[in-house]
């Protein structure tokens, strides 16, 4: 089994656990938009230091020239692509590159208006199913090459 694929199962599973415990997240609300990881980092060091020895966080950086011009390739390596706060141009948004926190967990701007000992708000605004949005890009229907076309 892929990583993908176990990554995905294993979001799938999690996901099932906390709603058969009555646990959930309500995510971000439409209204909520992309901050950059640079403001996660300000709570979530370890974290965010964990993110700088993935892939994802040179996901930009590892398109050719070409492809940076090209909205199927670039929607799959920043963040927030075309969305509230989100990547728009390396020259407009160039803290927006990468795959930061935001992909998975959703935009954080209402995250970072809850109060720190609101706890339970704080959890209520993030994505508690990060896995899923894991096949948005990593689709095992399509290669690099298909996307290109």
């Amino acid at each position: 089994m892929n990583k993908l694929w176990r990554g995905s199962t294993i979001s799938l599973v999690m996901g099932i656990f906390l709603l058969g415990f009555g646990l959930s997240w309500a995510g971000p609300s439409s209204k909520a938009t992309y901050v950059g990881a640079k403001k996660c980092k300000m709570c979530h060091f370890k974290q965010y230091k964990s993110w700088e020895k993935m892939k994802h966080f040179k996901s930009f950086e590892a398109l050719s020239a070409a492809d940076k011009g090209k909205e199927e390739c670039v929607k799959c390596h920043v963040t927030g692509y075309g969305k509230p706060g989100g990547f728009k141009s390396l020259e407009k948004t160039p803290n927006m590159t990468e795959v930061q926190c935001e992909v998975c967990h959703g935009p954080g701007s209402e995250h970072l208006a809850v109060k720190m000992t609101d706890k339970a708000k704080k959890k209520a605004t993030i994505n508690g199913n990060p896995g899923a949005v894991c096949v948005k890009c990593h689709n095992p229907h399509k290669t690099h090459e298909e996307y290109k076309k």
